[in-house]
């Protein structure tokens, strides 16, 4: 990599950039808004994209959220691909931000519950206090 005009050093392999997180450990770091591996980085995202959704998408809307969810790569590798195999049975629920993040609540507990963690209440307001910058922005 360059910077500038010179050739930066590579970054070094360190043990912790090649660690194998569990599931329960992603998922912990999720509620830190920590993206320590993929899976962790793919549920951040999940959630956050959910969270951004107009309260009523249009019919385009809708169809590009149903497209972002069921196309996405499952990189939960130590979650059994949980989120793909949830998708391909539950469509994503995208008449409303509300029904949206209740499903993405559902697919997240379904994979919860397939790796032995506890599952989560669904409580909107909640979710869109953790998920969404309270800035005003859309």
């Amino acid at each position: 990599m360059y910077i500038g005009n010179e050739m930066a050093p590579a970054s070094p392999d360190t043990e912790d950039s090649r660690r194998n997180y569990t599931f329960a450990q992603s998922m912990e770091a999720v509620d830190r808004n920590a993206a320590i591996d993929p899976c962790s980085a793919q549920w951040i995202l999940i959630w956050m994209y959910g969270s951004y959704v107009d309260e009523i998408p249009t019919n385009s809307q809708r169809r590009n959220i149903d497209v972002f969810y069921k196309t996405m790569i499952d990189m939960c590798n130590n979650g059994r691909q949980c989120f793909e195999t949830f998708t391909s049975s539950f469509p994503p629920q995208t008449e409303s931000r509300r029904a949206l993040l209740g499903w993405i609540q559902m697919a997240e507990n379904s994979c919860r519950i397939k790796n032995g963690l506890p599952s989560k209440i669904f409580n909107y307001r909640e979710l869109m206090k953790r998920w969404r910058y309270p800035d005003g922005y859309l």
